[in-house]
């Protein structure tokens, strides 16, 4: 996978501006490409809500509020960033840990 400053100009990437940049970048998943889609960052949605809580000191409902509505209701045009919510066990297991250390 390309780097945070490799990707493609065109690509719109969460926080590509300003100090956002940085603290959503371990929230990228990677890039979709396909012949009927353009080439989009795709985001963890739920590491954007639990990025939002801690660099905002809010709880789940008021990140989970904010991300509904201002990002992932943002349309900032073709190449506008998509998100994901991953339903892998493994993954849900190995987040826990992390989170408890």
């Amino acid at each position: 996978m390309k780097t945070f400053e490799e990707l493609p100009d065109e690509l719109v990437v969460l926080g590509k501006e300003g100090a956002e940049a940085d603290s959503f970048r371990p929230c990228m998943m990677g890039i979709i490409y396909g012949a009927d889609v353009s080439d989009r960052v795709v985001y963890d949605s739920d590491m954007v809500i639990d990025t939002l809580m801690k660099n905002n000191d809010w709880d789940h409902e008021e990140a989970r509020e904010w991300f509904d509505f201002n990002i992932l209701g943002a349309y900032v045009g073709e190449g506008s960033p998509v998100y994901m919510y991953l339903h892998n066990s493994e993954y849900h297991l190995n987040k826990g840990k992390k989170d408890a250390e």
